[in-house]
Order: structure tokens, then sequence, then C-alpha cells
């Protein structure tokens, strides 16, 4: 899809040109020609976008294209075209939505239109805290994988009834809690202020007290676990 219009990522279409509504209106009224040449994939983003039938023609050249390639691409399964249709179509819609971003909209003022500058500079505004976003997000995720495993090897490697009772009741929380009650305020790149990992997030409010504690103390003991296996596997 991205080879086709031309785009790196389908939230990337912010200076594409899409094909304007009078081209699109005639090839309707057959009075214009299709989507052929330099515009074989060339997508239409104005009203009516999905009904339009330059769209539905470019979404069946991109999908003759998709099977075209398949092997140079290493597609593998045997994927239904209609299954196809309607991913691509997703796409359209994701890269529609990228390409609309950009645009002017009415000011929060309700009494006029958005500058170019301004709808330029609110898209960037979004972009920033959207990628922000998706980095603490990717950082819970990470954590929550670490403690996953971390607990599960300091379950397997106790030594007594007790130390098992704990680090099991400790994931019984863990696994509980899941992904958004986990936080990258107890982690070590934290501490290096010049660090490109450094990443400061909210500490959920119905784990600040306890869960803060415990999920601290869990860090700690997978660190020194991790440390003393490496040390034993370093001896032998």
């Amino acid at each position: 899809f991205c080879k086709a219009t031309g785009s790196t990522t389908v939230n990337a279409f912010q200076t594409y040109h899409p094909i304007d509504k009078t081209i699109a209106v005639k090839f309707a009224t057959g009075i214009g020609s299709g989507p052929e040449g330099e515009s074989e994939y060339r997508l239409y983003f104005g009203n009516e976008w999905r009904k339009a039938k330059w769209n539905r023609i470019v979404v069946r050249n991109i999908i003759s294209l998709i099977g075209s390639q398949k092997a140079q691409a290493y597609i593998s399964g045997d994927l239904s075209s209609e299954v196809i249709e309607a991913y691509v179509w997703d796409l359209v819609a994701q890269a529609r939505v990228s390409w609309r971003a950009r645009l002017p909209r009415p000011h929060v003022s309700e009494s006029r239109w958005e500058t170019p500058a301004e709808a330029c500079a609110r898209a960037e505004e979004y972009e920033s805290r959207r990628e922000m976003e998706l980095r603490v997000n990717s950082r819970k995720r990470c954590k929550y994988v670490e403690r996953k495993e971390g607990v599960a090897k300091l379950i397997k490697a106790s030594v007594s009834a007790i130390d098992t009772r704990r680090w099991t009741m400790v994931q019984n929380v863990l696994l509980k809690c899941g992904i958004e009650a986990q936080s990258s305020d107890n982690t070590d790149t934290d501490d290096e202020v010049n660090s490109p990992a450094a990443l400061r997030t909210a500490v959920p409010h119905y784990r600040r007290r306890i869960l803060g504690v415990v999920f601290e103390d869990l860090d700690t003991k997978i660190k020194e676990l991790n440390q003393r296996v490496a040390r034993d596997t370093g001896k032998r």
C-alpha cells in the first residue's frame, strides 16, 4: 500500500496530493478518464470517498499489485480477495485521517476557520502527543513483560515455601493489574538524564501507596536474581 501510494507509512500522508473532486466526478459520470498511468494508485479523499467509483478502481489496482508481489514481499498464506480488500480500505481510511490532520478546521473560538499555520501547529502538537503516548504505552508493556518473566523466575528459584507464596502473591497482583498498572518510574535509565531511553510517566493512582513499593521490590529482586545467574553462568 505504501509503495503504491508513495508514502512511508499509512500515518504519513500529510503532504500527499490526492485526486481532486472534479476529476473524480468526471470519471464517475463517464466524461473523464479513470485511474491509469501516474494516477493508477492515486486516491480521492473528498466527500463520499468510500463510495467513489474512482477509489473502487484504485483499491482494485492496489489489490492486484499486492497479489503480483506476494513472493517478493514474502507474504505467506492464502488470504481471500474479500479479506485483502477490507484491509486495503482500512488503510485508505487511516491515510485519509493522516491527510486531513493538517487541513484547517473551525477555530476553537468558533468564530472563524484556522489559518494554515494554526492547522499545521495543531497537527504537529497532536503528532507529538501521540508519539509520546505510544512511547509511554510501549514502556509500560516492556515493564510488564519484564516483571512477568522475572516473577516467574523468582518463584522457580524460591528455596522456601514462604518465598514461593510471597512471589506467587506478587505474580497474581501483577497479572491482575496488567499493563496499565505499570510505569517507568523505577528504571535504571530514568536516573540517567542524558539517556535517550529516559522516560517519566505518571504512576497510576491506585498503585501509589502499596503497589509502587511491591513493584519496586520486585524489580530489585529480579535484578539481583539475574546478576546471580550471570555470575553462576560465568563460573561454569
